[in-house]
């Protein structure tokens, strides 16, 4: 028997918002399924999520990163759907949209319901109820409030005032009335929750009514098409807006380069230290979903400011030094998915001041043609100065 978990943020009386989510999980159940990607070797589940079923019968909604084991090793695992009464049936991946974070599945036999999408989001404030099956807990339902699209997310992202848990992930978040507004795809704890608008979604679904539900022929490629496609929409973003500037000491250098970079600054002059060091970091929060192992999509850009009046020429070069290494810990892959970085060193000369300029590469393995890419620039202003800027 499914289990049923409601949780009450809000003001509103408690018998009421019960007997609410009640009528939302009787109405709806028959639309759920646990999505799970099964390694084929030991017939148990490797990664699992939530499902819901929509129009054209047979099609099932959730999340990319829920499918994406089954995406990177199709050979080594195959999917199922589980219903609110335990019944099983296989599942097939027809297509996907990695920037958004959904993919469409095909079921058979169809199931007896489905939901609806929504035409126009509701009014901010409104009660939403997110559906899903969290840590194998059975179908849960969360209620919560509807806060609109993030003015300043690359991704269009829905805010929801609600506690999303593992598992959830591809389920529906749906009005009062029942119909779907939203996908389930993250969470960051204390009560801050994020849906994929449901428009994404639908685009998919429009796409495959008219292909005929037909597999694309190598899934991989169609995910390192939809990768350059972002990557040309937000980075031509970029290189049509004026370049602003900070001053960091006496140097000017470029500052929040667009609404979604997030920045911060920071001073240090520790007792004892012969130095002092200033920073600032500008860096987008969303990244994009490839599979456990790897994410892409991410841009960081941190300037250093070293001085010292006091330190000798050795001691401020090996802090321009350390500076200058930097780190590659923040872009998330492993061996299997990229390259070893290959890096080339310059030494220019621009407005009176040199620069050392390193410039590194490292190319994805599974998409032909994408790659991380960082840059770390440097100059010695005057013999108690360094500075140092890293963009990847």
């Amino acid at each position: 028997m499914a289990a049923l978990l409601v949780l009450f943020p809000g003001v509103a009386r408690p018998a009421e918002l019960s007997a609410e989510a009640a009528r939302i999980v009787a109405q709806l159940k028959n639309t759920l399924l646990e999505v799970q990607v099964v390694d084929i070797s030991t017939g148990t589940k490797s990664s699992a999520g939530t499902g819901f079923r929509v129009a054209p019968a047979g099609f099932v909604v959730t999340n990319y990163h829920v499918v994406s084991k089954f995406v990177e090793y199709p050979a080594l695992h195959r999917i199922r759907c589980i219903a609110t009464d335990r019944s099983e049936t296989p599942a097939t991946l027809v297509d996907v949209d990695v920037v958004n974070d959904v993919a469409l599945l095909k079921v058979q036999p169809p199931g007896p319901e489905v939901l609806q999408l929504v035409d126009k989001p509701p009014e901010k404030g409104a009660r939403i109820f997110a559906l899903g099956f969290p840590m194998e807990l059975g179908l849960t339902v969360v209620e919560g409030t509807y806060n609109g699209v993030i003015k300043e997310s690359l991704y269009g992202r829905i805010h929801l005032t609600a506690s999303l848990n593992s598992g959830m992930s591809g389920g529906p978040a749906v009005t009062a009335a029942g119909s779907v507004m939203g996908i389930n795809v993250a969470t960051r704890g204390n009560q801050i929750s994020f849906l994929v608008p449901v428009e994404s979604a639908r685009v998919l679904i429009q796409r495959q009514s008219k292909q005929g539900a037909k597999v694309a022929p190598d899934l991989r490629q169609r995910i390192g098409l939809q990768l350059l496609e972002n990557q040309e929409r937000y980075i031509g973003d970029l290189l049509k807006r004026p370049l602003p500037t900070i001053e960091l000491g006496n140097y000017a250098v470029p500052g929040q380069l667009a609404p979604y970079l997030k920045c911060w600054g920071s001073s240090s002059h520790e007792p004892g230290n012969r130095y002092r060091s200033s920073r600032y970091l500008c860096e987008i929060e969303e990244s994009l979903f490839l599979s456990p192992s790897h994410r892409t999509g991410f841009l960081s850009l941190t300037h250093v400011l070293v001085s010292s009046q006091q330190m000798s020429r050795f001691g401020l070069y090996q802090l321009y030094h350390n500076e200058f290494q930097g780190s590659y810990a923040s872009i998330a892959a492993w061996k299997n998915d990229v390259t070893n970085f290959d890096c080339t060193t310059r030494f220019v000369t621009s407005n009176g001041l040199t620069f050392r300029v390193v410039f590194c590469l490292r190319a994805y393995k599974r998409f032909p043609g994408l790659y991380d890419a960082v840059l770390h620039v440097a100059t010695r202003g005057t013999c108690e100065s360094i500075g140092a800027s890293t963009a990847s």
